[in-house]
């Protein structure tokens, strides 16, 4: 077993170097936000050679030390600093109606027109999906904003 393993060892190829034309395909998606992660399964979708998501992070960094353009490129969710003794202020509305002071007659669901909004804001807030739901019918409206409204 020992001598197989090693026959194997011998005859296996090692590809340490990725070629500069699937670099090529690379780079460009990472310069339009696309994650090492993303990029890896496009390239096996796509039958090109693929790499890795960890060799693509080892391209950036390289990248970074040359002064590249590609270190600020990976999505990362920023670390939130725990704040004690406040509480959260993103997405407090001016004078909101608490859900809990909402009339009895609507949270029974007994009659039409009472709707509940929500809303989803994209990357960098440049689109927004919002939805409109009736309570009663549950009939749902939603609307794609594409515009820069943040």
């Amino acid at each position: 077993a020992h001598k197989l393993a090693s026959e194997r060892q011998l005859t296996k190829v090692v590809s340490t170097r990725i070629p500069r034309e699937t670099w090529n395909l690379i780079e460009p998606l990472l310069h339009e936000d696309w994650s090492p992660e993303q990029i890896s399964l496009w390239l096996e979708e796509q039958n090109h050679p693929t790499v890795s998501h960890e060799w693509s992070h080892q391209h950036i960094l390289q990248d970074k030390r040359r002064g590249g353009t590609l270190y600020p490129r990976p999505r990362r969710q920023k670390k939130r600093k725990k704040r004690y003794d406040t509480h959260e202020r993103r997405g407090q509305l001016p004078n909101k109606v608490s859900i809990e002071e909402r009339p009895a007659i609507v949270e029974r669901r007994e009659r039409l027109g009472d709707w509940e909004p929500d809303t989803i804001i994209g990357k960098g807030h440049k689109q927004a999906i919002v939805s409109l739901t009736e309570r009663k019918s549950r009939l749902s409206l939603v609307v794609y904003q594409s515009n820069n409204f943040g």
